[in-house]
């Protein structure tokens, strides 16, 4: 029998499985609460763990490739209300969310007012100003702002992509971009600045990944199935090498091993990862349902974990972590379990009462 040839689509909702992966790699990365997790484990627990390692590395900048993958040119002032609209809004809300939670909790679990004010000030402030990772100025110190870093450095590198766009196409683009990329790279070696500035420098060069691979159809074209092969095998032996080499991608710490080639090998990786799960969209059961529906709503759950991540998640992972006896596999499964269930929860009651609202 002939086997059946998949064929990728242009489609509204072609990246709600990988967004929903990409997601939940998340929650599971600021679930990681042990230390010594990783000793004495088998070779085939290794290379597990190595796989999940180099896909939650790529999760950002998947998500900023996808979102590449939807840009439009248009003039400089039209961008910024649209991602100011799209973004910014409900960035801030976020921060205010997320530090009035947090001054209620530490009110009930500190009792001391003066420190309540001095923590929740700082996670203002570091939020507001989109500080990441935390640093001190002037001796004052700025928590960073959380997860939802993504937002500004969407919002920022969005506008510099679209600024790129009138002068260059094709590869011209992606130069571009990549010199881009050098100037957030180099702003590393200076403390955190606002803006999650370094982040935004280098996410233009992911968004015009995801343009490029729109305009030249690299996820849905069906030719020149050697040539994709072989680009495919060579992207592997790349991030296999960076990994090989001890690299690391942290892209809200500002961690990158090996410099630019670092950023360009998880940007490969994310195409990579993105195309593959695009030949997975044939599934259609239960799990893989559910998980485009966290795709959908990836942005309400970006904002939700952000909140309760930084709002009162980091000291309660740090009480039980501390206090904890048993299997750190264990431990780390009930952090995760414990996440998902809450994080999901609210996430879909919010979606709920939003869409009942606006019918």
């Amino acid at each position: 029998m002939k086997k059946e040839k998949i064929v990728i689509k242009n489609t509204l909702g072609m990246f709600d499985l990988i967004k929903g992966v990409m997601l939940l790699m998340m929650l599971l990365g600021h679930s990681t609460v042990f230390n010594g997790m990783y000793s004495n484990l088998n070779v085939v627990t290794y290379l597990i763990i190595g796989i999940i390692t180099v896909l939650g590395e790529a999760a950002m900048p998947a998500l900023f490739v996808i979102s590449g993958y939807g840009l439009r040119k248009t003039t400089f002032t039209k961008c910024v209300k649209k991602q100011f609209k799209i973004l910014i809004v409900p960035y801030l809300i976020t921060v205010v969310v997320t530090s009035i939670v947090a001054f209620v909790s530490m009110a009930i679990e500190y009792g001391d007012i003066i420190r309540v004010v001095k923590e929740t000030a700082s996670l203002f402030l570091g939020s507001l100003f989109g500080i990441t990772p935390g640093t001190g100025y002037l001796g004052f110190y700025f928590t960073a702002c959380g997860p939802v870093w993504f937002l500004v450095a969407l919002f920022f590198g969005n506008i510099i992509s679209n600024q790129l766009l009138r002068y260059f196409e094709g590869q011209k683009l992606l130069v571009a971009a990549f010199v881009v990329s050098l100037v957030g790279w180099g702003l590393t070696f200076v403390r955190p600045l606002p803006g999650a500035l370094s982040q935004s420098f280098i996410a233009p060069l992911y968004i015009c990944f995801g343009y490029y691979a729109k305009k030249h159809k690299l996820f849905v074209s069906q030719d020149n199935v050697a040539k994709r092969n072989i680009s495919i095998v060579l992207v592997i032996a790349v991030i296999l090498a960076h990994k090989a080499m001890a690299g690391e991608f942290y892209m809200a710490h500002n961690v990158y091993t090996y410099g630019p080639f670092s950023i360009v090998v998880n940007g490969l990786a994310a195409l990579l990862f993105i195309y593959w799960f695009l030949h997975l969209n044939t599934l259609n059961g239960v799990i893989s349902s559910n998980i485009r529906k966290i795709g959908r709503y990836s942005l309400y759950l970006l904002c939700i974990h952000s909140i309760l991540y930084m709002a009162i998640g980091t000291r309660i992972q740090q009480v039980f972590a501390s206090s904890w006896q048993g299997s750190l596999w264990l431990g780390f499964a009930i952090v995760l379990t414990t996440r998902l269930v809450v994080d999901l929860f609210i996430t879909f009651i919010f979606v709920r009462i939003k869409n009942s609202l606006t019918k």
